[in-house]
C-alpha cells in the first residue's frame, strides 16, 4: 500500500511538474512560456555578435527543438531604436521571405502585454511557418516609440497550439536596471489606446518600403553567422 501511494505521489509530482512553465536564461534576460504540454522539445541556446550599417548588437538564440523546430530570438541594441507599426511588419515579412515563404499574411496582436504582429507564410515544401515579433521593452519618449530588444518568435510546422501557447505565455523579463516601461499611449502614435497595433491603411504602409532599419534574426535552419 505504501508502495503504491508512492508511486502516485511521483506521478502526481511529475505531472505537476511539466505544467510548470519554463524559463531560460538568454543574455541579461529572463524568459518564460508554458506550451502546457502539447510540444515535446529541447532547449539549444546560442549567441552572436553582428554589424549592421556600422550598429553592432547581440542576438540571444533559443531553440526549441521537437518534431518540429520553434524559435525565441532575442536581439538586443546598444542605442534606443525607433519603433513603428510598418517597421515591425516589415521585419515579420522580411523573414518570411528570407524562409522562401509564399501567400504571407499578417495581423496585429499583443504579445507579452506589448503591441507586436504576427504572420504566416507556406514553406516550400508545404508547411506552415509563423514569425510574430515585438519588443518587450518598448516605451514612449517624446512621442517616439524606442525600444534597445525585439523578441521574434518562429514556429516552423509545430502544433497549432502549442504555437499559440507559445504566443499567450511568453514573457522577457527585463534587467533590474531598465524597469518594465509603464507605456503611455496617444491617438497621434501608430499604437492606439488599448496597447494593440493599428493597421495602416496601404497608402500609409507605402511609406516605409524602403530598407530596415535593423536586421532580424535568421530563419530557422541557417546557422551560419552573417
Amino acid at each position: 500500500m505504501r508502495m503504491r501511494w508512492l508511486l502516485c505521489l511521483t506521478l502526481m509530482l511529475i505531472s505537476t511538474a511539466s505544467a510548470l512553465p519554463d524559463f531560460v536564461q538568454m543574455g541579461q534576460y529572463k524568459v518564460s512560456f508554458d506550451l502546457k504540454d502539447t510540444f515535446i522539445y529541447t532547449i539549444e541556446t546560442e549567441e552572436f555578435n553582428e554589424t549592421k550599417d556600422g550598429i553592432n548588437f547581440v542576438s540571444h538564440l533559443a531553440w526549441l527543438k521537437g518534431e518540429k523546430i520553434m524559435l525565441i530570438a532575442l536581439t538586443e541594441y546598444p542605442i534606443p531604436m525607433e519603433v513603428s507599426t510598418p517597421l515591425i511588419r516589415q521585419g515579420v515579412i522580411e523573414y518570411l521571405k528570407n524562409a522562401d515563404c509564399t501567400g504571407i499574411d499578417n495581423y496585429v496582436v499583443t504579445i507579452d502585454q506589448k503591441p507586436g504582429v504576427w504572420g504566416w507564410g507556406k514553406r516550400p515544401y508545404g508547411g506552415d511557418m509563423l514569425c510574430a515579433i515585438y519588443w518587450p521593452d518598448i516605451q514612449q519618449v517624446n512621442g517616439t516609440y524606442l525600444g534597445q530588444v525585439d523578441c521574434t518568435i518562429v514556429s516552423d510546422g509545430a502544433p497549432t497550439d502549442a504555437t499559440e501557447n507559445l504566443l499567450n505565455t511568453i514573457h522577457v523579463e527585463l534587467p533590474k536596471k531598465a524597469t518594465e516601461p509603464e507605456i503611455s499611449l496617444d491617438a497621434e502614435t501608430d499604437f492606439d489606446d488599448e496597447g494593440t497595433v493599428e493597421i495602416l491603411e496601404e497608402e500609409e504602409e507605402n511609406k516605409y518600403n524602403g530598407e530596415m532599419m535593423f536586421e532580424y534574426p535568421r530563419p530557422l535552419g541557417d546557422t551560419t553567422p552573417q
